[in-house]
């Protein structure tokens, strides 16, 4: 899933369901639903690789100056 793709999903969410506006957000941790949490940070852009290493761009030059921001973490 795009960025936009999310964004436009929950615009057509909240417009759907105006009284959810003001609910927490949050996220499952598993496929299973066994543990969830809440969403308590806003979204970052940075490098996503292997599908496990997330590495947030103020932090490139600790790992490799030459990543370039590839996903955005939305929490």
């Amino acid at each position: 899933m795009t960025l936009n793709e999310y964004i436009d999903a929950l615009q057509v969410f909240i417009t759907e369901n105006p009284k959810y506006g003001e609910m927490r957000v949050v996220y499952s941790c598993d496929d299973e639903g066994n543990r969830f949490d809440n969403v308590y940070h806003y979204p970052t852009a940075g490098y996503f690789e292997n599908d496990d290493v997330f590495i947030p761009e103020c932090h490139f030059g600790e790992w490799d100056n030459t990543l370039e921001v590839n996903a955005i973490c939305v929490n």
